[in-house]
This record gives structure tokens, C-alpha cells and sequence, in this order.
């Protein structure tokens, strides 16, 4: 098989052993099922170079990139542009006339993609070359497979790896995985978001049940699409680079949204009404596509400790009575 210079070159570049090469090659003839990457970007120049080559150098290249700008007006256009021209597969591109924000714009990268797996891609990380394989294998070898997420590095700005990976940092610890991999994600998820959105992939099928992805409420577009799916597993090793930086919309280190909402009555109430209102918005759509019993009430049972919530009357700290010491 005949290998473009484009690709010789990342290969090189990659420092991808002969081995990967040629399963890179060999895939190209023996995929069984196509990928497609829903890529968001939005004044990204700064990083996105080195993401679109990552995703360039894949051992497993994508039956097609979908790019979703949001109204750029930095060179994040222009690099795409350039990236385009030499890819060895489709790259399709759309612009918004406005800006979306990140749920939305999401939204429509995922509408447009034409995949039987549609893998979420973030502007700023590096994947590892073996990424896209690795979603593959696990889709094959698991029909009944909704979607994958999977750990990730955590780097600076100059891909310096911090001394925690992802799960480390949010507490995917060995009982949460067992969890998971015993049918009971949604126990979890319904407590906390511990799935990223930059290293989820899910099958196209299911496209018409997250879509539209809800924005009013403080799920975003990664724990709305979890929240919906059932069948989830996860790959219990690094996949890519999640670079942390003080531009990003959200990051590990982003706290200041909790600290808020457990310091302020007012917002604590407000973002538990809008959380119960999106958990009850899933709860319909699920309902018309059939719902178990057991998710039926952990979500009724969710919505009800919202409502409740809310309506208690100062912030939690300040709920517990201060105690006097005696004279």
C-alpha cells in the first residue's frame, strides 16, 4: 500500500513503531465500522495544531473528521483549512454564524456526523496514536456496547504530565469501576459527573436520544449524553493528553461553579430547580424510548432530593447549628 508523504511524515514524527504502521495500513482495508470525530473548536489556534496532528498520526485513521466552529476569530479557521488540504481522510467543517456555546455547538458537530461511532474530541489535548483503535476494538468485541469513555493524562500547557491521571483526580477509584462495570453508572452518575467529555465515544444510533443536548441546567454536554446512554464501559488506561490551561471553559481545576452553589443560597436553590427541571427532561425522553424500573426511580427518587433541596432555606455550611462552648 502506497503511504502519503503527509503520513510518513507524522509517523516519523509520532515515533510510531513499524508494527503500528502497518496495523495503520492494514485497517484501512479491514475496518468494520466507520468513525466519525465530532471536533469543537472555538480561538483555538493556539493549541489545535498539535491535536489535529495527533489525530492525523491515529493507527486507526477516522472515516471522517466534523469540525464545529463557534464563530472563531482567531487562525483556528485557517489552520483547519490547511489541516484539510493534506489529511488522508474527509475533514468537513462548519461554521457558526453565532456563537453556540460548548453544549450546542457539540450538539451540532454530533448531528453532522455520518459515522457508526461518533468519538468526542476537545481543540486543546493530544490524543495517543493508539486511541481510535482502542474504541474500535472495544466496540467490536461488545455489540451490546452503548458507549466508552477512558482515562486520560493530565499535562500543562507544554504537555508536562502532572503526577494524577484523570480517574485519579476525580475518584474513579476500584469500587466506583466495579460499579460501572456491574450495570449501575447511572447510581454514579446521578451523584457526580465522573465521565469527560473529550474522552467519550458512544454509537451513532443513539444520536436521535441525546439530541437536542439540554442547556439549561448545569450538566453539560458530556453528563447529558451519559446520563442518557446505558450499556457504558470504560478503558482503564491513558488515551490522550487533557492539557489544563487557564483558557479553557473546564478543566479539573475549575472549582469555582461548586464553590458557588455550596456557599450561596440563592444559587444553590436556583441550580438545584434547574438540575431537577434537566434530570426530568432526560427522565421523558427516556421514558419514550422505554425506561426500567430501576432507572425510573433512581431518577424519580433524584428530582424529588433536588426539589427539596432547594427549598431549604440558607446554604448547607450554614445549616449545621454552630455549637457554643460552655463557661
Amino acid at each position: 500500500m502506497a503511504m502519503t508523504i503527509e503520513k510518513a511524515a507524522l509517523y516519523e514524527k509520532y515515533r510510531l513503531p513499524y508494527a503500528e504502521r502497518a496495523v495503520a495500513d492494514l485497517l484501512d482495508y479491514t475496518r468494520s465500522m466507520n468513525l466519525s470525530i465530532a471536533l469543537c473548536t472555538y480561538n483555538g489556534a493556539v493549541y489545535l495544531k498539535e491535536q489535529l496532528e495527533s489525530i492525523a498520526a491515529q493507527t486507526r485513521t477516522p472515516d471522517e473528521l466534523v469540525i464545529s466552529d463557534d464563530h472563531s476569530t482567531d487562525d483556528t479557521l485557517r489552520l483547519i483549512e490547511e489541516f484539510a488540504a493534506t489529511a488522508g481522510f474527509p475533514v468537513r467543517l462548519s461554521v457558526n454564524e453565532s456563537n453556540l456555546g460548548t453544549a450546542k455547538n457539540f450538539e451540532k458537530a454530533i448531528s453532522l456526523c455520518r459515522g457508526d461511532v461518533i468519538a468526542l474530541s476537545d481543540q486543546d489535548d493530544v490524543w495517543h496514536s493508539d486511541k481510535l483503535e482502542s474504541v474500535e476494538r472495544i466496540f467490536e468485541a461488545k455489540p451490546q456496547l452503548s458507549l466508552v469513555f477512558s482515562n486520560a493524562e493530565l499535562v500543562d500547557e507544554t504537555l508536562r504530565l502532572f503526577d494524577e491521571t484523570l480517574f485519579d483526580w476525580v475518584h474513579f477509584d476500584g469500587q466506583k469501576q466495579r460499579l460501572v462495570r456491574s450495570g449501575r453508572a447511572l447510581d454514579l452518575q446521578l451523584r457526580e459527573n465522573l465521565v469527560c467529555g473529550c474522552t467519550v465515544a458512544f454509537r451513532a444510533n443513539l444520536k436521535e436520544l441525546v439530541l437536542p443536548i439540554s442547556g439549561d441546567g448545569p450538566l453539560v454536554h458530556d453528563g447529558w449524553i451519559v446520563l442518557l446512554i446505558g450499556e457504558i464501559d470504560f478503558i482503564n488506561r491513558p488515551l490522550l493528553k487533557y492539557r489544563q490551561h487557564s483558557a479553557q471553559q473546564c478543566g479539573v481545576g475549575k472549582t469555582s461553579t461548586w464553590h458557588d452553589i455550596m456557599t450561596s443560597s440563592k444559587i444553590d436553590s436556583a441550580c438545584c430547580v434547574r438540575q431537577a427541571n434537566q434530570i426530568n427532561e432526560a427522565f421523558e425522553r427516556l421514558a419514550a424510548y422505554g425506561l426500567s424500573q430501576d432507572k425510573e426511580r433512581l431518577l424519580r427518587e433524584k428530582i424529588v432530593h433536588l426539589h427539596e433541596r432547594a427549598r431549604l432555606p440558607v446554604p448547607k455550611f450554614q445549616r449545621w447549628r454552630s455549637v457554643e462552648p460552655k463557661s
